[in-house]
């Protein structure tokens, strides 16, 4: 390995099927590795087909010297040098052997290298795989063969490994016999399961087999580096080795770039990555983010960005995620293995939902770029996917569709088109895996108007703006009908603000909704207060029946409790919620005021349900301000602070309509709360409509049915009407039936909003990215983890008050008539 007594042209396939056999440096060369190197000159020579060669450069791991015109080099060696003298194989040679263990070498006092030719023409790809994951043999051993059999028949110039073979479960020799399946060169890697914890020389198995955890190569025009990245710390599982690139390695980093020539562009490589996002989007632990990432990542950036690297492969985090930072495109690659080889023989995901599978970067003299490939049984033949495939929708405005590209890149955007019409805008989203609740890269969303397509199957189509990109899926469109809504509200009788009467009355006068069932928020308060009252009151005007149920009592002692601990008396609102997601052929519209308690439960119990059937989800919480030193928090984010975060955190298509902006009964536009007064609000009612009003408001007790039917009292009514209400819901609704509100002849009034153009409105719904701290206070971060929703905006602040009131009145008179 090493030493000119010792070099012998050996093939490849001969090369790895030794190193299976005994492992690549076993017996009297292993030994060189468990000694410590000290201070010495090493001399040598490198041939290059047999003949010197100037200018190749040498290493020990720390510094880097160069052959002269003989092909001689001299290097200084000692304590501070990595394990291993190599050589940077240059532009048209190659060889397995370009190491050899730094004490052998500084023992003999030389090291000699022989590098045969290797043609590499300056147009070529290569293949970066990573996380194979071949610990527990069987199935994993089989699948990871057909993925070497697909490389071969791509043909690319070499394979990259990056780690996670993984040798801490035993697999190096199933993962060499393997390799002996290669058609074309490779290059090793080293992962933090290569890390033997409990070994006294952790590194030891993979240099046995692979030789240096940190080097170069150069090949045709571009210059490779591999790093390993990697600190063993306290502990005995994946978090003890953490993501460190050591001060000899790093050294060596600035040594071997700052050698290369100019102008000759720079790939690295790296196991556990120096920048990505996946700790954030996961919600990680803060002591835990050096599992995750290089905690030295700044400084070895800043060495990368000095010497024009153009792209760094990562690994470990099992998904594809791209991100550009100071012209460097760093790329975390998808795993071989998918989530594990979780699947067995089936579909294999990675954790980001896309399939499992390798990189293939293509290399055209200065150009580089690189792409996604699925592989083997988890091809699917596309570049991506959408949410809605093989769901029926609604023809509504506002439908959202997630798109999850499974290689796009983290800067993009794009349009998205239906049957070839229209160019509907797109934007990358913080979108939510339903199983894990981690943020996802790579997912991109529009919300499209469908109300303009017949009935049957639509194709859409999504061009990003970066890379070419396109994804196509086909949705299927239902005939209209009304919009199917669950209300879920904290109404009581006696009342305790009697807004929550006037909304839910909005709702059974809507004709183009289909109110399906109401939950009552907080089943202990019903218990004492029951709202169920008004609802029968109303299902008597209306002359419709739904669901009924009280929800949980205590709040939530988590954003991911589901509240099972809590009594059968209180389990009905929850229950409900899923048995009417499961039961609606449709996605549901949902519309939340209070403390957001049961939907978060019923989240917390059956995010994919929730995920497939749930259209939208209006939730009347919070002040939209944030600051550092704001005091002041909404009444309904303080009754379960960790109910809202769930539900903010959710990804499912979230508006938002916060109450207040500012502080209390305060609006800057970013709210919805308005005051209207009574004489307005119910002007034109039906009798049985001013019944139900007056024994909200003025707490009547007995029969409430029997109530309706009873004479209005004049003087009772006057006194209703003399009063005003705060109001935050009922006016907004006409948004979930997508009406537009409009001006007629100086009145205000809602009416069905055309297909295509946006509706008029006073209001709208921007999007934002947000998340809600302990405290039920909105948050707007500029980093991961965010999440995305769209906040509610008054456009029209002068007429907003007019227009919601009359739009209610409208409802209202409409209701029982």
């Amino acid at each position: 390995m090493g030493g000119r007594e010792r070099h012998r042209r050996i093939s490849r396939r001969a090369f790895v099927r030794s190193a299976a056999a005994c492992g690549l440096l076993a017996g009297v060369e292993a030994r060189w590795l468990r000694a410590a190197a000290g201070p010495a000159t090493v001399r040598g020579t490198v041939l290059c087909g047999g003949a010197p060669r100037a200018g190749v450069r040498v290493s020990d791991g720390l510094s880097v010297a160069a052959t002269d015109a003989e092909g001689a080099f001299e290097l200084r060696v000692g304590p501070e040098s990595g394990p291993f003298l190599f050589v940077t194989t240059p532009p048209g040679f190659w060889s397995p052997m370009f190491y050899v263990p730094v004490a052998r070498a500084a023992a003999k006092g030389r090291a000699d290298f022989r590098l045969d030719p290797h043609p590499q023409p300056a147009k070529f790809a290569f293949a970066f795989i990573t996380d194979m994951h071949l610990e527990n043999g069987g199935v994993r051993i089989a699948r990871f063969k057909e993925t070497v059999a697909e490389i071969n028949a791509l043909g690319p110039a070499f394979v990259w490994a990056q780690g996670d073979i993984c040798l801490e479960g035993g697999a190096g020799k199933d993962y060499v016999e393997c390799l002996a399946g290669l058609a074309m060169p490779i290059r090793n890697g080293a992962g933090n399961h290569e890390m033997m914890v409990k070994e006294p020389d952790p590194r030891t198995a993979f240099h046995d087999l692979f030789g240096p955890s940190w080097y170069s190569f150069d090949w045709a025009g571009v210059h490779c580096v591999v790093l390993d990245g990697r600190n063993l710390t306290a502990g005995d599982d994946w978090r003890a080795v953490r993501g460190r690139v050591g001060a000899s390695e790093l050294a060596w980093l600035a040594a071997d770039l700052a050698a290369v020539p100019k102008g000759m562009p720079v790939i690295a490589g790296i196991h556990i990555p120096l920048v990505c996002t996946s700790p954030e989007r996961r919600r990680a632990p803060q002591e835990d983010l050096g599992a995750w990432r290089v905690d030295n990542a700044e400084e070895v950036h800043a060495v990368l960005k000095a010497h024009g690297t153009r792209l760094v492969l990562q690994g470990h985090v099992h998904e594809n995620e791209r991100i550009l930072r100071d012209g460097v495109e760093y790329v975390a690659s998808q795993a071989v293995s998918g989530s594990w080889w979780k699947s067995g023989g089936g579909f294999e995901r990675g954790q980001d939902r896309a399939p499992r599978g390798y990189r293939i970067v293509e290399v055209d003299g200065a150009a580089i770029a690189h792409r996604f490939v699925a592989s083997c049984e988890s091809r699917t033949g596309a570049a991506g996917e959408c949410d809605r495939e093989g769901r029926e929708s609604l023809p509504r405005r506002h439908t959202r569709l997630v798109f999850n590209v499974y290689d796009g890149a983290s800067w993009a955007g794009g349009t998205a088109s239906i049957d070839g019409a229209g160019a509907c805008p797109v934007r990358a989203i913080a979108a939510v895996d339903p199983a894990s609740r981690a943020i996802l890269p790579h997912h991109y969303a529009c919300h499209a108007d469908l109300r303009a397509l017949a009935p049957g199957r639509h194709r859409v189509r999504l061009e990003l703006d970066e890379g070419g990109m396109r994804c196509e899926a086909q949705i299927a469109v239902a005939p209209a009908r009304p919009v199917p809504v669950l209300h879920i509200t904290d109404l009581f009788h006696p009342h305790e603000d009697p807004d929550d009467h006037v909304d839910l009355a909005c709702l059974f006068a809507m004709r183009d909704i289909d109110l399906r069932a109401v939950v009552l928020d907080n089943g202990a308060r019903q218990k004492q207060c029951p709202g169920r009252a008004a609802v029968e009151q109303l299902m008597a005007i209306a002359g419709k029946r739904v669901d009924v149920a009280a929800g949980l009592a205590p709040a939530l002692e988590s954003p991911s409790d589901a509240g099972k601990d809590q009594g059968a008396e209180f389990q009905g609102g929850v229950e409900l919620i899923l048995r009417t997601l499961r039961e609606s052929g449709v996605p549901v519209t949902v519309t939340a005021v209070g403390s957001m308690r049961d939907i978060a439960a019923a989240w917390n119990r059956a995010p994919a349900l929730c995920a497939e059937k749930i259209d939208r989800l209006y939730i009347f919480i919070g002040d939209a301000h944030s600051a550092p030193g704001f005091d002041f928090r909404e009444y309904n984010a303080t009754l379960d602070p960790h109910a809202y975060a769930a539900i903010v955190r959710s990804g499912l298509p979230v508006f938002w309509v916060p109450c207040f902006d500012g502080g209390a009964w305060k609006n800057a536009g970013r709210a919805s709360f308005w005051r209207a007064s009574h004489r307005d609000l119910f002007a034109g009612v039906a009798d049985p409509v001013k019944q139900y009003v007056i024994y909200a408001l003025l707490k009547k007790t007995g029969d409430p049915v029997a109530f309706l039917k009873e004479p209005v009292d004049a003087g009772e009514w006057e006194k209703v009407l003399s009063g005003t209400r705060n109001l935050w819901c009922a006016g907004v609704f006409a948004h979930l039936a997508d009406r537009a509100i409009v001006q007629d002849g100086g009145a205000w009034r809602s009416v069905p909003g055309a297909p295509g153009a946006p509706p008029p409105a006073p209001f709208t719904f921007e999007p934002v990215r947000a998340d809600v701290d302990a405290t039920g206070m909105a948050l707007y971060p500029r980093q991961m983890p965010y999440y995305d929703v769209r906040r509610f905006l008054i456009v029209e602040r002068e007429a907003y008050g007019r227009a919601l009131t009359a739009v209610t009145a409208e409802m209202l008179a409409g209701l029982g008539a």
